[in-house]
C-alpha cells in the first residue's frame, strides 16, 4: 500500500474537505481585518519589505490586489509601524511588479492547463 494514499486517506477521514464556499466567506471576513494586517506587517518585516514574500505568505494574497497591499504597507510606514527599506522600494519598481504580473499569469496558465 503506498504511504501517500495512505497518508491521504487519514486526512480525508480526519477532516472534512474546504468548499468553495467556505474559502469565499473566509475571505470576507478576513480582507480587510486586522489579522490581514497583521500578517502583512509579519511577513513584510521577516522579508525585509519583499513584495513578493508578501504576496507569497499573506494569505489568499493574489498579484492582482498587489495596489491594496502596497497601500497597507505604506499606510503602516507613514504611520511609524513601519520602516522603509531598500528592498521595499526595489520590490515595487515597475519591473518587479511586471515581472510578479508575468510569473503569476505563467503559473495559472500551467495549472489550469
Amino acid at each position: 500500500i503506498n504511504a501517500e494514499y495512505m497518508g491521504r486517506q487519514y486526512f480525508e477521514n480526519v477532516f472534512n474537505p474546504v468548499t468553495p464556499d467556505e474559502v469565499a466567506a473566509f475571505a470576507k471576513k478576513y480582507k480587510g481585518s486586522g489579522e490581514e494586517k497583521e500578517d502583512v506587517r509579519q511577513a513584510y518585516s521577516s522579508s525585509g519589505g519583499d513584495m513578493g514574500t508578501i504576496l507569497a505568505n499573506v494569505p489568499l494574497a493574489e498579484v492582482e490586489e498587489e495596489e491594496r497591499y502596497r497601500g497597507i504597507v505604506e499606510e503602516m510606514i507613514a504611520a511609524g509601524e513601519l520602516k522603509g527599506t531598500t528592498k521595499w522600494k526595489q520590490s515595487n519598481s515597475k519591473a518587479a511588479r511586471a515581472k510578479r504580473k508575468q510569473v503569476e499569469k505563467r503559473e495559472r496558465c500551467a495549472f489550469e492547463a
